[in-house]
Formats: structure tokens, C-alpha cells, sequence
């Protein structure tokens, strides 16, 4: 066996266990912030930090303890639901009344802001009008098309460019340019061997002007052109993957805004009643 490939198998573990060392502590952070925010609540970090300076050890005081447990089961609801219930109550009616009306628990959770789980209806204020939603699916597929575009142009082999002479935009290689304008498709490309040769009608396919096309054979043909471009063509890349990352987050947004509403007209035109068998047995108990 080459020794050579054992230093790098070693040097490759090494770099993974770095890897994992800084990805650990930045998962565990981003986990705690999500259940901080899904259950809207500190009181499991202070449940574990009670666990952790007392032990397995119960809360002496029988009332406090069950004022723990109570919560604790309440902030579960939570946590597993994703529905922002006010009390373990609301929580128990809630889920009695999905039962009777056969309302899955994720649709209720999707509708977010849009239901209230406490008094078990949707809040019809919190549902904007037709040509709002209409005007957000579009915004939404725009971001869609610019998402795939910066996610294309990542693989790109080439640099978005300037001629300071006509302020036209080309993109560039270390063998080829295409101007931008027109589009790229509708262009032919000027190839480096093209310099050479000086064909008039793949000249003219490619839209650009006799000074540019000098200006272009000129940085082409030199030498040190190629780790000119490397650089530039590894920032833009870089560029136009954040972007692409923006427009996820963008489309991951506006998806969960359209299907909230989606999901709360859904319960809204299914007319449901307020009341449930919890609620009515509460009610006659009182």
C-alpha cells in the first residue's frame, strides 16, 4: 500500500472530525432555538437545567409538582403539534373536537394565525383577499424562476464581463465570450480559434462589433488571461449560490403563507361548529 494515500485518508478524518466539532455545538444551538420557538416557551431548558442540579429528585411541594407536570404536558402538546393552545384544557377540547369533526391536527397547525385553537375557529380577519393570494402565488413563482436561474448559473464555466469601450456585458471564458445582450441563446459564441480565422458569418452571429471582437481575440490570446479568469469565475459562482439560497428561503416563506391560507379556507368553508364533546361536557358539568 502507497504511504501516501494513508496521510491522506488520515488527513481527511482529521478534517471531518474538525468538521463535526463545529457542526455539533451549531446543531445543538439551532435545535434549542426550535423548540424554544415551537412550543413558545423556556420551560424545557429550565425542566433540564432543574434535572441537571437536582437530579432525578421530584419537587417536594405536591401542588407546585403537579403545576410542572401539568405544564410540561401542555408545552408537549406543543412541541409535537406545532398548535399554540393556551392551556392543557384547550388542548384536550381541541383534540376532541379534530376527533369529531375528523380535522387533522397538522391542517390546524398549518393554518397558524389563522385559527384559534382555544375557542376552535378560524380568524377570518387573518385571511387576505382573492387578489392577495393571486398576487403572492405569482411573486412566489417569479422567485421560483430566479432560484433556478442562480442555481444554473452556479454551474457556469464562464464570468459575467464589461468592454469599457461600448459598456456592453459579455460572458467570458478562458476560450470563449457570448454577449449578454441579446439574450445568451439567441448569441453566438466567439471562440478563441475564431480570432484566427475571421469568419465574416460566425462573426456576425455572435452581435458583436469589429472593436469588440479585437478587444475580446486580445484578452483571449494572452497568456496569463486563464488565472485571470479562474477567480473571477469561483466569485461569481459563490454569488450566485447565496442567491440561490435568498430565493429558497424566499419560496419556503411565501409556501408556508399560501398554504396557511389554503388550509384555513379549507376549515372555513367546511362550516364547522365551535363546539365538541369535551366542550359540551364541560358545560353541563358547570
Amino acid at each position: 500500500m502507497d504511504v501516501s494515500s494513508i496521510s491522506l485518508g488520515i488527513g481527511s478524518l482529521g478534517q471531518w472530525a474538525t468538521f463535526a466539532s463545529l457542526a455539533l455545538p451549531v446543531v445543538f444551538a439551532l435545535s434549542l432555538i426550535f423548540v424554544m420557538w415551537r412550543t413558545q416557551s423556556l420551560h424545557f431548558l429550565v425542566r433540564r437545567f432543574w434535572l441537571l442540579v437536582h437530579g432525578k429528585k421530584d419537587i417536594p411541594d405536591a401542588n407546585i409538582r403537579a403545576f410542572v407536570e401539568e405544564q410540561t404536558s401542555l408545552y408537549a402538546f406543543r412541541l409535537f403539534s406545532g398548535v399554540k393552545v393556551g392551556t392543557l384544557e384547550s388542548a384536550k377540547q381541541l383534540m376532541a373536537w379534530c376527533q369529531q369533526h375528523s380535522v387533522p391536527m397538522a391542517q390546524i397547525s398549518l393554518c397558524g394565525d389563522c385559527f384559534d385553537p382555544d375557542k376552535r375557529k378560524v380568524v377570518e380577519k387573518h385571511i387576505p383577499p382573492r387578489w392577495r393570494i393571486i398576487g403572492k402565488f405569482c411573486l412566489c413563482m417569479c422567485f421560483v424562476i430566479f432560484g433556478v436561474l442562480s442555481a444554473g448559473a452556479t454551474f457556469v464555466k464562464a464570468s459575467v464581463l464589461q468592454i469599457k469601450a461600448t459598456d456592453r456585458l459579455v460572458l467570458m471564458s478562458e476560450s470563449h465570450a457570448r454577449v449578454l445582450s441579446p439574450l445568451p441563446m439567441f448569441s453566438g459564441r466567439l471562440d478563441i480559434g475564431d480570432c484566427s480565422k475571421q469568419f465574416p458569418a460566425r462573426i456576425e452571429r455572435t452581435h458583436l462589433t469589429a472593436q469588440e471582437v479585437e478587444i475580446l481575440c486580445g484578452i483571449m490570446k494572452n497568456p496569463e488571461w486563464g488565472g485571470q479568469v479562474k477567480p473571477l469565475i469561483s466569485e461569481q459562482r459563490w454569488i450566485f449560490f447565496w442567491l440561490m439560497l435568498m430565493f429558497v428561503g424566499l419560496i419556503y416563506l411565501d409556501f408556508l403563507k399560501l398554504s396557511k391560507w389554503q388550509a384555513a379556507k379549507a376549515l372555513l368553508e367546511r362550516n364547522l361548529s365551535e363546539e365538541g364533546p369535551a366542550c359540551v361536557g364541560l358545560s353541563e358539568k358547570q
